[in-house]
């Protein structure tokens, strides 16, 4: 699940930087911010991560709803697809719903930006 997830390189030297509006400058970030960002973000996932590996590991699951429940968005490297919400059943026909985070789309390349694991 980790190697799906952005690293810590990527976010910021890229994502973070890049999550400025279409045509505009990069933003900037000193190193103290850009440290403290991502490591709000990679434990957040981390945690998460865990979460759905406990609640939803070992079961076969088939996505029977897919939505971002905050839309899309253009910046200025990068696509966003927000806060991406399940709708799973398992193989006992129960259906239950999972929202995972935020995808990064960059150039055909996916990648979640953080994971949550609300069930």
């Amino acid at each position: 699940m980790h190697r799906l997830r952005v690293t810590e390189s990527e976010y910021r030297t890229f994502f973070l930087p890049g999550s400025m509006e279409p045509g505009k400058p990069p933003r900037v970030y000193d190193e103290t911010y850009s440290k403290y960002a991502w490591d709000m973000i990679n434990t957040n996932s981390v945690y998460a991560a865990n979460q759905i590996i406990a609640n939803y590991g070992g079961h076969t699951l088939t996505v029977k709803e897919r939505r971002f429940l905050k839309g899309q968005q253009q910046y200025g490297w990068y696509q966003a697809y927000k806060t991406l919400h399940l709708v799973l059943q398992d193989e006992t026909g129960r259906e239950r719903e999972l929202t995972l985070g935020s995808i990064a789309d960059v150039d055909g390349q996916f990648k979640f930006m953080g994971l949550l694991g609300h069930r």
